[in-house]
């Protein structure tokens, strides 16, 4: 059969016949018509419309495409003709994340993404789209994000540095906030695990704030976090909080009665004193004052290194060390830091003229001005010395805790009457008086009447010096006014005067027929060579050094009494006091021996009058 090339018009003029039919094979119904005017076949293509667009990862949540931000393979598109919510057609993203629909004829249509777990979209879904035919529509795009998780530990920062170290436990229970674009207004929260740890999953993009949830008596140790601009997919980790629970730090002040630096059992607290909380360098940070029991404390402290301070009072004195410097650990209250105090004291006496010897300050005996009074150690070692006042009165202030003695500095020509006092170990806030010092003026005045005399005193101190003793030594030799007239009164004034004036010619010793007869002879009123003539045994043996020796132990003036020759020519006073001498002792001879002097213990003796 023969066919005759027609060329099909897409213009006909007067069609008889209209066909449906999918003439190219493109799956789209073409049109056809047959007209008798002009005797052709029309075809009328239908090229259809194309609907495209990109799926995307839109990394940082912008809702549009950034440079670099990758395309998504792989994932549902679906087509929606007519718009009427009924899927007529998928697609499947390509590598690059494009998609197409072709032919799509003309109307109003709608496209869809099918969103896979864990992401969100960050792109509005598209406008219903409307076509006509060969009008191509692109860009229908979709933004994706990827979800992320935002985690941290809560942890209990037991140094305090803001770090997380070895062996620093988490914290369980903690809130944990979570302000979705850091608006200030929380949306979402969660409890720390057992190990400290806190996730917020499937958080989308934005820039976000994480907060914690302070609990009473705890401080942050580490700042707040900054806010945290997410990335799709990219978790972020390590939001950590550190905290450190307060301390407190505490003490008693309190009086150490004994001085010892230990709060011993009974000794009382001190109230309403002041104790400063300071830093390390010194700088105060806050005052404490004590209770009626001593006690103080600085509470709510946190983590760093305080130092604790007394503010003295007057009058008292610290004896316990400074403490040292405290570290506070995490919830590790510090307690016993103690504060001994010592109230200072003084130590008091009356230094006197004991008048009768007795080693008693008896009415009338007048106080001795001018004297040195030493404050030694418990080993001897002097402190320091104070001066007796006109009434006799001295005293050692503001002394602390310890073993103190109270000496006196004896004066030449005087005897202490008075035991040494004991040692004193002090009590706070006790003063302690009445430590006195008796003295008696030794002179050649023996028996006590105020009139040294060679019948009487003179011969006293030959006989003492000869190794008479008891009713031997007195008889006869006491004035009638003597004070002084018991034997142990005497040999006790003579036990503590001999090492004083008893060795006359400086001889080492003190004798009877050297020593006692120069005394005599002094008393009677002997000068020259009368006073020394076969008197003297050592260096001292000129009439003028032997009278400047005893003058200062005449106190009172010399009697006149006894008569004696006025030029060194006269006969020897033993011849009258020879007699008395030995009177009470026929068969006795006069002790030719000595009476040896140690002179370390010149006025150490000590004799009741």
């Amino acid at each position: 059969e023969t066919f005759t090339e027609h060329t099909i018009s897409t213009a006909a003029s007067g069609a008889q016949s209209v066909f449906a039919a999918d003439v190219d094979g493109d799956g789209d119904l073409d049109v056809l018509s047959a007209s008798n005017v002009d005797d052709k076949i029309a075809w009328y293509e239908n090229p259809g419309a194309s609907i495209s667009g990109t799926k995307y990862e839109d990394q940082d949540g912008d809702g549009m495409k950034g440079q670099g931000e990758p395309g998504l393979e792989g994932w549902t598109i679906q087509l929606d003709l007519d718009a009427d919510d009924s899927v007529d057609l998928t697609t499947q993203t390509a590598a690059d994340g494009s998609y197409s629909f072709a032919d799509v004829g003309p109307g109003t249509h709608r496209i869809r993404e099918v969103l896979q777990q864990g992401w969100t979209q960050t792109t509005a879904n598209p406008s219903d789209i409307v076509t006509t035919s060969g009008d191509d529509v692109s860009g229908v795009d979709f933004g994706n994000f990827e979800l992320v998780a935002l985690s941290g530990t809560k942890y209990e920062d037991q140094d305090g540095d803001g770090v997380k170290g070895q062996g620093e436990p988490g914290l369980e229970g903690w809130t944990i906030q979570l302000d979705l674009d850091a608006d200030s207004s929380v949306d979402l929260t969660t409890q720390t695990a057992a190990d400290g740890s806190y996730s917020f999953a499937d958080v989308g993009p934005g820039t976000h704030r994480i907060r914690e949830v302070l609990q009473q008596g705890w401080t942050p140790t580490t700042s707040d976090p900054d806010d945290v601009t997410v990335v799709s997919g990219q978790d972020v980790s390590g939001v950590d909080f550190g905290n450190f629970e307060l301390v407190t730090l505490s003490g008693v002040k309190y009086e150490d009665q004994d001085g010892d630096g230990v709060k011993d059992q009974g000794e009382p607290g001190l109230e309403g004193w002041t104790i400063q909380l300071q830093d390390g360098n010194d700088q105060l940070i806050t005052t404490a004052t004590t209770d009626v029991n001593g006690d103080y404390g600085f509470n709510d402290l946190g983590p760093g290194t305080y130092r604790v301070r007394e503010v003295l009072q007057q009058g008292w004195t610290q004896t316990t060390a400074d403490p040292s410097d405290i570290v506070t650990a995490s919830g590790d209250d510090v307690s016993d830091i103690d504060f001994g105090n010592f109230e200072l004291v003084t130590i008091a006496g009356v230094k006197f003229e004991d008048q009768d010897g007795d080693g008693v300050k008896d009415q009338g005996e007048p106080g001795l001005e001018g004297w040195t009074i030493q404050l030694q150690d418990g080993n001897g070692q002097l402190i320091t010395t104070a001066t007796t006042d006109v009434n006799g009165d001295y005293g050692f202030d503001d002394l602390g805790p310890g073993t103190h003695r109270i000496r006196e500095v004896l004066q030449q020509g005087w005897t202490q009457t008075t035991a040494d006092p004991s040692d004193i170990v002090t009590t706070s806030g006790q003063d302690v008086s009445a430590i006195d010092f008796g003295n008696f003026e030794l002179a050649l005045d023996v028996d006590g009447n105020s009139t040294p005399a060679a019948l009487t005193d003179g011969l006293l101190i030959i006989r003492y010096l000869a190794g008479f003793r008891g009713q031997a030594l007195i008889s006869d030799a006491v004035a009638p006014d003597a004070t002084r007239t018991m034997a142990e009164q005497i040999e006790a004034l003579l036990e503590a005067a001999i090492p004083v004036y008893g060795d006359v010619d400086d001889s080492g010793s003190a004798q009877a027929l050297t020593d006692g007869l120069l005394i005599i002879r002094f008393l009677a009123g002997f000068t020259g060579a009368a006073l020394v003539a076969d008197a003297t045994a050592g260096p001292r043996s000129d009439p003028a050094d032997i009278v400047a020796f005893l003058d200062p132990f005449l106190a009172p003036p010399v009697q006149q009494g006894l008569a004696g020759p006025a030029d060194d020519q006269t006969h020897d006073v033993l011849a009258d006091v020879s007699p008395l001498l030995l009177q009470f002792d026929e068969n006795r001879s006069v002790r030719q021996g000595p009476v040896a002097i140690d002179h370390t213990q010149v006025g150490a003796a000590r004799f009741a009058g």
